[in-house]
């Protein structure tokens, strides 16, 4: 576990899922790590909604992850702002502006959303990380940056037009010299 904090939780719900969602979680890229949602733990690890937010809940009293709220434009899904629950009143009793729509809207329930955003560091290396990073892509792979598919050994148009790639002016020399060598 690259959270230790999931070690407490790993027998109550599935193992499997916990191990998943440690996981997940400690390999966000930075700009990933904020509006974690209940439906996007869901669908992107296969449980369902309420595991989601069991797991998201536990993750927040744990300090893991620190919850807000996401308040959207109920016509265009702009997001208007984002909020803590001590903002709800106004949000819900004050119109709204929206910058895309450019006018105030009404906000109701159904147009704030839960979210969340990591706030703690895994208890692991970064070096730990990538090697278990490694250990999951399987051997084939020396290193997590490098797949034989991006090489240019498939690419060989690529080498081509590196090695030979003539300008107009180079193409009409090469007509002329062939209508002389013709000639002969």
């Amino acid at each position: 576990m690259f959270y230790k904090q999931f070690l407490n939780i790993a027998n109550e719900l599935n193992p499997e899922f916990v191990e998943k969602f440690d996981y997940w979680i400690a390999t966000l890229p930075v700009h990933n790590q904020q509006n974690i949602m209940a439906s996007v733990v869901s669908g992107r690890l296969e449980v369902t909604y309420s595991q989601a937010e069991t797991i998201l809940d536990f993750a927040e009293k744990q300090d893991i992850l620190e919850k807000y709220y996401l308040v959207k434009c109920p016509d265009c899904n702009c997001n208007l702002a984002t909020i803590s629950k001590d903002d709800f009143a106004d949000v819900l009793l004050n119109p709204q502006y929206c910058d895309d729509c450019e006018e105030d809207k009404k906000i109701g329930i159904d147009d704030i959303y839960t979210a969340y955003r990591v706030i703690k560091k895994p208890d692991v290396t970064e070096s730990d990380i990538a090697k278990e990073i490694k250990k999951r892509l399987g051997h084939k792979y020396t290193s997590v940056n490098f797949n034989q598919a991006d090489s240019l050994a498939d690419k060989m148009e690529v080498l081509y037009e590196a090695f030979y790639n003539p300008d107009e002016s180079a193409y009409q020399k090469l007509l002329k010299t062939r209508e002389n060598f013709a000639k002969y």
